[in-house]
């Protein structure tokens, strides 16, 4: 579910190039060489009676260099969807584990750091304020842990490529899979970190194409960097949502991220020159050249509410386009 067809059957070879051709074929040996091996584990794991090591061994794991054609432009399929859980939040991980399950994508849940477990990073400068109440305090510092470790084991994945979704616990896709595959086509060629969910605001000085915004801020801006707006008066609005309903918020959001093991390296780097602070807000950047980090011009996930450990009122806030 999730995916059209790629249709290998009905495409001519005087329709392709010979780059695409030969990696076609390459394509359909790999799936041939994997349905083998997936078909062979299985008859051995069949004899131990183990059912859920025989799911996982049938299971023939998705091939990230098939391409589209649509367009005329090349679209890279994901790789994997992880997403953030904590152990408490189990109606979270249940809203996680129905949508995705409908979505044809691989998946796995990530442990979430607990707040005693932040003493990893204790050394860490923070940034002032932080939180003067300890209790969020260690909070923000365990979602900015369970974000930096994931992101970590993502850099040290070998098919650089490849593309990664990561999630928090409540965020809802709104679309489809190729919605958000097409948006990954058009990132520039040297994006590290790219977002699928914004509260509240664009600006549009930082349009980069037709589907995706540098996301620009100073490196010592506030929490929601509402200085651009109100101080340095560079911002033209393009307000995506209404989540905390002040359209001056910018760029502030970690729920829905695209990631690619050969630029992730940058963005762990990026957060260990940061001092410890919301990473929504250390995920912006200075410029391209600093840390290249953009924003999807449309928000391709939205925030679900009235979940465990929820600061919004028990609705959806970001309503699903129509």
């Amino acid at each position: 579910k999730g995916h059209k067809s790629m249709g290998y059957g009905s495409i001519e070879a005087s329709d392709l190039d010979d780059d695409l051709l030969v990696e076609r074929r390459a394509v359909s040996r790999r799936r041939r060489v994997w349905k083998g091996a997936a078909a062979a584990a299985a008859s051995l794991l069949a004899a131990s009676g183990s059912s859920w090591a025989l799911k996982r061994a049938a299971a023939v794991p998705p091939l990230m260099d098939l391409v589209s054609r649509e367009g005329g432009s090349r679209r890279r399929r994901l790789r994997k969807i992880y997403y953030i859980n904590c152990d408490g939040a189990r109606d979270r991980y249940a809203l996680q584990e129905a949508e995705l399950a409908k979505l044809g994508v691989p998946y796995e849940r990530f442990p979430c750091v607990s707040e005693a477990s932040s003493a990893s990073v204790e050394n860490k400068p923070r940034k002032t304020p932080l939180h003067a109440d300890a209790d969020l305090q260690a909070r923000t510092i365990g979602v900015w842990l369970s974000h930096y470790l994931l992101f970590d084991a993502i850099a040290k994945e070998k098919d650089d490529d490849s593309l990664y979704l990561v999630l928090e616990d409540d965020a809802v896709l709104d679309g489809t899979v190729e919605d958000v595959e097409e948006a990954a086509a058009s990132l520039p060629a040297d994006w590290a970190y790219a977002s699928l969910n914004v509260h509240e605001s664009v600006c549009e000085e930082d349009r980069v194409n037709d589907q995706w915004y540098l996301k620009r801020a100073p490196v010592d801006a506030s929490l929601y960097a509402a200085e651009r707006v109100t101080d340095a008066k560079d911002c033209t609005l393009r307000q995506l949502d209404h989540q905390w309903h002040d359209p001056s918020i910018l760029y502030l959001s970690a729920a829905a991220q695209l990631l690619r093991p050969s630029t992730a390296g940058l963005v762990t780097k990026w957060l260990d020159q940061q001092p410890l602070y919301h990473v929504d807000a250390l995920l912006r950047t200075p410029n391209a050249s600093a840390f290249p980090s953009y924003q999807c011009a449309t928000n391709l996930f939205v925030t679900a509410s009235g979940l465990s450990e929820s600061r919004r009122p028990p609705r959806l806030q970001t309503l699903r386009r129509n």
